[in-house]
């Protein structure tokens, strides 16, 4: 790491900004892990056995609920396009191209050629 004196006078004051603002972050970081164990601790608790007692599979980000009624069915969509040397490789046409048929696509390769092999691949019985 450079000394301090051999920094530039416009790097000082950007790493004065940095610094000030994670002393400002850590001090609301320590602010809110103060209050949520008085509140752990005014239900005769710590801290330690609310988030130890969380699953980590379960804190993670859960997809949107829709309101009652409005489920969309699944509908499964037969294979559009098929890689001709990996059977594996399917796209139905809808939604995100996948990197694979960019990559098809990127290297000259044709989309007919992938409908081709998934015809072949449907006459088979998939």
């Amino acid at each position: 790491m450079p000394e301090l004196s051999d920094l530039p006078v416009d790097q000082l004051r950007q790493l004065a900004k940095r610094v000030s603002r994670e002393i400002e972050t850590r001090g609301k970081r320590d602010q809110l892990r103060r209050k949520f164990e008085a509140m752990a601790r005014s239900r005769g608790l710590s801290l330690q056995d609310v988030l130890g007692a969380a699953d980590p599979a379960q804190l993670a980000r859960r997809p949107r609920r829709r309101a009652a009624g409005t489920a969309r069915p699944v509908v499964h969509v037969a294979p559009k396009y098929v890689h001709p040397s990996n059977r594996a490789l399917r796209w139905s046409g809808r939604g995100r191209t996948p990197a694979w048929v960019k990559l098809w696509a990127s290297t000259g390769g044709s989309m007919s050629a992938l409908e081709n092999a998934a015809e072949k691949l449907a006459g088979k019985g998939l």
